[in-house]
């Protein structure tokens, strides 16, 4: 299976199944990379791997996505004067085993989707598709007393997502 980001640019392949590859002459933690021809036809839906695990048909991980707020629509254009709206975008997509760097996995979501990906806990899930970078927004508003304020708030636009 393959990843593409938002641009259609295929990305790495993921390893199925529930054995872990590892790289030869590693720590046992460094996962061996996939081999499997970027020009090799995907299984068909629903199917298993060659080794009896996961097939995972969807054909995106963790990406971007457009989030409109418009401040009329949530009501909050009484008091917010500029701007009318912004494009805050969303983290959206599984973050399947093993996580490449494309992904910006954390340390803790690389060990939690190998725990997932094999079952060595219940109720272990994948890691989480979020926003792992994020911008501010300046508002004009009119304050509590009616000021106009301009003030920058943090954290308001998911710059990027990653899986953590």
């Amino acid at each position: 299976m393959y990843m593409a980001d938002t641009t259609g640019e295929l990305l790495p392949g993921r390893i199925t199944g529930a054995s872990v590859p590892v790289a030869p002459n590693s720590d046992g933690l460094t996962l061996a990379p996939n081999t499997r021809s970027v020009r090799a036809a995907p299984p068909a839906s629903g199917s298993k791997s060659s080794s009896g695990g996961k097939v995972h048909n969807e054909p995106f991980g963790c990406t971007r996505h457009e989030m409109y707020v418009d401040f009329e629509k949530i009501g909050w254009s009484s008091w917010i004067i500029s701007p009318k709206g912004y494009n805050a975008y969303h983290c959206k997509g599984q973050c399947y085993f093993p996580l490449g760097q494309n992904q910006w996995p954390t340390n803790h979501a690389t060990v939690q989707s190998i725990v997932n990906e094999l079952s060595l806990t219940a109720g272990v899930g994948a890691p989480c598709c979020v926003p792992n970078k994020l911008y501010s927004i300046s508002l004009l508003y009119f304050d509590e007393n009616e000021n106009v304020v301009l003030k920058q708030y943090d954290d308001m636009v998911a710059a990027s997502c990653g899986c953590h």
